[in-house]
């Protein structure tokens, strides 16, 4: 799904987002107009949804080490529930897009423009529409992200006040301390990066929606370049907190810069083949080791 979403992005917004924003008209046809909008808002809200998946995964098997793991079905029933959910929600961009000629006094700006230009007079219409984007996109996934790693948080503090009373060494409590403040850091960090990237362009599209244009009326396609690239720098950051938390993960990194990683890789694949998204930890109270006996 993550591939998916990544292709998508790639052939959509990459290529043309910039040169929209330089040539400052819409060179790409009437059906690309309706197409792109379209393709680009899909694979935003699924890139949400994966990363709220992912949450709840992790959820399930720290939180919740006793139950069924995720099987393939269940990956395809989600895989499918988010890209019907998504372009359901989309949809109405494929409808409200449409070319526009534009020449206006006192500007150098003429010819083709591409947008929402078929809404219904009635602006609460468009404002509705604003409003459930919102939340379908912003605030359910950050909601959904914050509950599933502040349940996590608090396992994870449960289990390191059971091993001080352990018998583990001085040394060894030291380190699972060091192995407890990573994962307590990486997991808000998880929160807090999808936030912060999605917010500028989240504040802008409310502006827009409800008429407050003015702040745009210097540099206005350079700023929404600006907030268009940090809201794509979301599906950046997992993976970089991933590998600063895993030592596998940097380990396997390694081996493959030296051309030694072949058989990791191998490993991993079929170890994949039996779990979705997240190994299960091999004990209930085990927060901090996986099946390798490696942390995460």
């Amino acid at each position: 799904m993550v591939t998916g979403v990544v292709r998508l992005l790639c052939i959509t917004a990459l290529p043309i987002t910039p040169v929209l924003a330089f040539v400052k008209r819409w060179l790409f046809g009437s059906l690309l107009c309706k197409l792109v909008p379209l393709c680009q808002g899909i694979s935003v809200l699924i890139s949400s949804y994966c990363l709220c998946f992912i949450a709840v995964d992790r959820y399930r098997s720290i939180v919740m080490p006793t139950r069924e793991p995720w099987t393939t079905y269940h990956a395809y029933s989600l895989m499918a529930i988010s890209w019907l959910t998504s372009a359901t929600v989309s949809s109405p961009l494929f409808v409200t897009q449409r070319l526009q000629p534009l020449a206006l006094e006192n500007t150098t700006l003429c010819g083709y423009f591409c947008g929402e230009y078929n809404w219904p007079a009635d602006n609460r219409v468009k404002l509705f529409y604003g409003s459930m984007l919102l939340v379908c996109q912003y605030l359910i996934p950050v909601t959904i992200m914050t509950f599933c790693y502040w349940k996590i948080l608090q396992k994870v503090r449960a289990d390191w006040i059971v091993a001080q009373h352990s018998m583990l060494t001085a040394a060894q409590q030291a380190q699972t301390a060091v192995r407890k403040r990573r994962v307590m850091y990486v997991l808000i960090l998880m929160v807090v990066v999808f936030m912060a990237s999605w917010l500028p362009l989240t504040i802008v599209n409310i502006f827009r929606d409800f008429g407050i244009e003015a702040f745009l009326d210097i540099q206005m396609y350079f700023k929404l370049l600006n907030v268009h690239a940090i809201a794509m720098t979301s599906i950046v950051w997992n993976p970089l907190l991933y590998f600063w938390m895993s030592k596998r993960h940097r380990k396997a990194f390694k081996e493959d810069m030296i051309g030694t990683g072949n058989n990791y890789r191998r490993n991993n694949e079929l170890r994949l083949t039996k779990r979705f998204f997240v190994p299960r930890t091999t004990q209930p109270g085990n927060l901090l080791y996986n099946e390798n006996n490696n942390h995460y």
